[in-house]
């Protein structure tokens, strides 16, 4: 039994672990019930009572209380130098590169303005009365009533800028509300968690809504959180109650805004929330970039539409991690203007060191690759044949980084070390993090194994959620995950890093490191690839710190595109308000809206508080996805057996002759793997048989065909020849496929069946170069493949995008760079206005390589193994160097 002789308490305690967190523990008539590990708490370990937070006289081993997991080594413990020395001794057959980014003192400012008693006492309680330089402007602006956006470094506190503004909205008017927008379930789950965990405590309504306390006497404040999984019956609630809103773009955008004039059989409506709406804030604001970020800009738009109905204008706070554009891009994201951009990091800093590690050649002594073979890989193609001989390569990052993870979690010296590693897709995050277990149950250590797990965002909200509360809860001590946990979610207690490969952005790489270092020092790994842009920071000492010294790159949205503002504008908005208005110009631009109302009836008129409103003459479909370019058919895959079929999966349109021919390997949604081995598509389905026990992945290879529709930019003219901007119509074919081995090999096979082409208007830069340069078609040739090589793998330094975002081609003495998927985002826009930028690096990556005639390290690209034929190194360093002196 427990029980508190100070208040009287017999139900609710917590305990206190010698980690310094707490779990709560109620008393019920089936026993104590025991919840997660959740947060950090400074009181001396023990039981203490939940009403008066005093200690209570309790045995934790006789009530069954004890914590039994493994022990790990604090971050304030940790011994970094000898960290990093242990992860160079673990391969010391790679080659290591060092990089320090010292400790930085804190610097804090007072407010300007005078906190309400509520707010002012709950940061007083929560230790956070003391103010970040950065904090404190972010505050002052808000309350001033201005737009503000953050643009500070990973872990330096800004949610505290963002969530002290609406706090005082919410104490200040009692029927005001407020929504906070995060571009993943996960971290709008731990935000929940931290609000609930503001002032002096809240009451749990359900696992979506609590009762906000900031101090005894203050009046509660509804706290919630909307998502694909809340239930039926706490939307109700939510819609009754909540003031402050925790949600995501997808949920806004189907649920809130879809039914935003909707009035429930229960009486509830979106009425009252909408029309109390005074502050909307969009956390993590750099990943709404490109399709996503266009979609997520035309929600906002609709959000300020349907809040305007209800007679509201919300205020927009913002948060972003370091780039280059943050006050143009919360400007373009939701479509208000001014902000005020607040970018004074005045945070603390422990010292962090990165290594980076470029994994050993598999066969010492061989000769740097040549033209015609695939780096990594013993093959090229050559009719889907693999070229005989020795494999030559570097060892893959994924197997660098078992060995690293496994290191840090095994050592007869000391605990282990809690570890996050950072893959760059679903598919390699599973295989990663099996191979991860199978090597530490080989080291018999199958306890340890089981505190390893695999994280995306397309996990089911159930196996997300267990897996945030065990690494809160330090029950998990590795996770490898893709960039889903790359952003705010507060794991104070991780020590080490480790990247497969350089993630293509700067502001990702930032994101990735700042994830340890939080309470003391941190190591970070980088593992590089093999691409010209990672094998060029692997050889050059200050590469990494040039790279993380230049102007971050811009994050690039375009909601003005026609087709995405069409999808995700207009069309929701049509049905959102039964109807568009010509004062929908304001939002979506009077060239969109007027050509919606020339689609519309003139007799279907209907006026809403004096404004007039005109239906379609045929109703618009009504998008889902936000995360997606297109609006292409859906296949279904089925997994065979006999003649039964069984529905595993979907795949769309627009990926299946890259990820779904025959035969490629396809991947379930728990990691388990099937082979390709029909394609019906007038069902619209992918026959699979499976799951297999495969040791490899595949991937199509992709050949493009370039048509140019128009310009966009006027042309400009280099001294190699004319250099211009425009939209491009685009057939793409599937010629062949990579299959990839775990260990790294990769091979290139003749396709069995492919998909029919794939047609797509998009835009992109045209550079033109004169052939009088050349003596020869076969100079020409040789040399402007290795030029697009090169340009293709150091673009996305530039701009911000993931290097899938973009695809290049070439036609005789034309380079084409541009966007891989249509919708007219122009992400490729900042290449032509930094072209000059985008040169000097390609130049340096070609002139900085040892190589004599060409390598995976300057001008081949493993994303290229079709075209790894015929390049000449000596052409692209003669081109380039024209091209670098006409900027």
């Amino acid at each position: 039994m427990i029980a508190c002789f100070e208040c009287r308490n017999l139900t609710e305690f917590e305990q206190v672990s010698a980690r310094r967190d707490a779990r709560s523990i109620s008393v019920t008539p089936a026993g104590l019930r025991p919840g997660p590990w959740t947060h950090n708490d400074e009181r001396n370990p023990g039981i203490h009572c939940a009403t008066c937070h005093r200690p209570v006289d309790a045995d934790a081993a006789t009530l069954g209380l004890v914590d039994n997991r493994v022990s790990f080594v604090a971050p304030e413990n940790l011994d970094i130098e000898a960290l990093a020395s242990e992860m160079q001794g673990v391969r010391a057959d790679a080659e290591w590169r060092r990089l320090d980014l010292p400790a930085r003192d804190a610097r804090y400012r007072d407010l300007r303005h005078d906190l309400s008693e509520p707010v002012g006492s709950a940061l007083a309680a929560g230790g956070r009365a003391k103010l970040y330089v950065h904090q404190a402007e972010a505050i002052d602006a808000a309350l001033d009533g201005s737009n503000v956006v953050q643009a500070t470094s990973a872990g330096s506190g800004k949610s505290i800028g963002l969530i002290v503004p609406v706090l005082e909205h919410l104490v200040a008017d009692q029927d005001a509300t407020a929504l906070l927008v995060y571009p993943l379930r996960a971290l709008a789950n731990d935000q929940l968690d931290s609000l609930s965990r503001y002032g002096g405590g809240s009451t749990w309504m359900s696992n979506s809504a609590c009762d906000l306390q900031l101090t005894a006497s203050s009046d509660p404040i509804r706290v919630a959180r909307l998502d694909g999984s809340t239930s039926q019956g706490d939307r109700k609630e939510i819609r009754r109650r909540a003031r402050l809103l925790v949600t995501t773009p997808d949920a806004l955008h189907a649920v809130i805004l879809r039914f935003g004039q909707h009035h429930y059989k229960d009486g509830t409506s979106w009425a009252r929330f909408l029309s109390g709406l005074r502050v909307v804030v969009l956390d993590e604001l750099h990943v709404y970039q490109g399709v996503f970020g266009s979609n997520v800009a035309l929600v906002m738009r609709r959000l300020r539409r349907m809040a305007a109905y209800h007679g509201a204008t919300p205020q927009f706070l913002a948060a972003s991690a370091t780039i280059g554009n943050p006050q143009e891009l919360s400007q373009a994201v939701t479509g208000v203007s001014p902000f005020v951009c607040v970018d004074d990091d005045g945070s603390t800093r422990d010292h962090r060191i990165v290594l980076v590690c470029n994994p050993p050649v598999r066969s010492p002594g061989e000769a740097p690759l040549g033209p015609g073979v695939s780096h990594g890989s013993p093959g090229a193609l050559g009719g889907g044949r693999p070229i005989d001989g020795p494999a030559v390569g570097r060892i893959a990052p994924q197997t660098i980084a078992i060995d690293l993870v496994a290191a840090a979690l095994v050592s007869p010296t000391r605990h282990p070390v809690r570890t996050i590693a950072f893959s760059k897709s679903r598919n390699s995050v599973f295989q990663l993090n099996q191979r991860i277990q199978r090597e530490l149950k080989r080291r018999g250590q199958g306890d340890l194994a089981r505190t390893v797990k695999p994280y995306a965002a397309t996990f089911l909200a159930d196996d997300r959620q267990r897996i945030e509360g065990q690494l809160r809860d330090g029950t998990m001590l590795a996770v490898v995950s893709t960039n889903a946990l790359e952003l705010g979610i507060d794991i104070p207690d991780l020590s080490l890093a480790v990247l497969v490969g350089y993630p293509g952005q700067l502001s990702s790489f930032r994101q990735r490191a700042g994830r340890v270092g939080r309470r003391g020092p941190g190591l970070v790994v980088l593992v590089v690839g093999d691409d010209p842009l990672q094998q060029y920071i692997a050889r050059n000492d200050d590469a990494l710190r040039a790279l993380l010294d230049a102007p971050p790159e811009d994050v690039v949205v375009n909601p003005e595109a026609q087709s995405l503002a069409d999808r995700f504008g207009l069309a929701p908005a049509h049905e959102e308000s039964d109807g568009i208005s010509p004062e929908d110009a304001r939002y979506f631009g009077w060239e969109t809206v007027e050509r919606w109302l020339g689609q519309t009836d003139p007799l279907s008129v209907r006026q809403v508080r004096g404004v007039d409103f005109y239906r379609l003459r045929k109703p618009a479909e009504w998008p889902q996805n936000l995360r997606s370019a297109t609006s292409s058919d859906s296949y279904t895959v089925y997994a065979q057996s006999g003649r039964e079929r069984t529905p595993v999966g979907v795949v769309d349109a627009a990926t299946g002759p890259r990820d779904a021919f025959v035969p490629a390997v396809w991947t379930g949604p728990d990691g388990e793997l099937y082979r390709v081995i029909d394609v019906l598509h007038q069902e619209r389905s992918v026959i699979c048989e499976g799951p297999l026990d495969l040791e490899y992945q595949t991937r199509g290879i992709l050949v493009d065909r370039v048509t140019v529709l128009r310009e966009h930019r006027g042309v400009e003219q280099t001294t190699t020849g004319p250099l211009a901007y425009g939209q491009f119509s685009i057939e793409r074919f599937v010629v062949a496929y990579k299959k990839q081995h775990f260990s790294g090999a990769e091979t290139n096979q003749d396709l069995e069946q492919p998909w029919p082409p794939v047609d797509f208007v998009t835009d992109g830069l045209r550079l033109e170069v004169d052939e009088e340069r050349f003596d020869s078609d076969q100079e020409r040739d040789e040399c402007l493949k290795a030029v697009e090589h090169v340009l293709l793998s150091v673009a996305p330094v530039v701009v911000a995008c993931d290097p899938a975002d973009l695809e290049s081609s070439r036609d005789r003495n034309v380079i084409y760079l541009y966007d891989s998927f249509g919708g007219g985002l122009r992400m490729s826009e900042p290449i032509f206005d930094r072209f000059a930028e985008v040169v000097a690096l390609a130049h340096d990556v070609v002139a900085t390589c040892p190589c004599a005639t060409g390598c995976p390290s300057c001008v081949m690209l493993t994303r290229r193994p079709d075209s790894n034929v015929g390049l000449s190194k000596a052409g692209a360093l003669t081109l380039l160097s024209a091209l670098r002196r006409d900027a």
